[in-house]
């Protein structure tokens, strides 16, 4: 079945890669959605996917990259939406995204799925 996840993590996760790290484990996943730092140090991701590989995914997040400390991952599961699985393939849509105030900062995209960290 297919779940969307807001997880919020906390430790020394900003400045080290995680959010790379976020992106790459998505990316082999199949997960779909995006990833930016929040100001009080935290990172926040949405993702969509089939629930057994996001809690998989998830398990990875405690982990994370070699410089990173995880204190804290809390997850909030959220109402689905379209918009995740529509902009991974819709080319024309990526492109209007990138142009528009969200601004990616790096874009991983394929047919099958669409992972991007959002600057601050």
């Amino acid at each position: 079945m297919m779940v969307q996840y807001e997880i919020t993590i906390k430790g020394r996760v900003q400045g080290v890669g995680y959010r790379y790290f976020a992106v790459q484990k998505a990316n082999e996943m199949g997960i779909t959605g995006w990833v930016r730092n929040l100001v009080d140090g935290s990172v926040l991701i949405v993702a969509q996917g089939i629930e057994p590989e996001l809690k998989t995914f998830i398990d990875y997040l405690y982990l994370g990259p070699t410089r990173s400390r995880v204190d804290k991952i809390s997850t909030c599961e959220m109402q689905i939406t379209a918009f995740l699985i529509v902009l991974a393939l819709n080319t024309n849509l990526l492109r209007q995204v990138s142009r528009s105030r969200v601004k990616p900062k790096l874009i991983k995209s394929t047919k099958i799925f669409f992972f991007c960290i959002l600057r601050t």
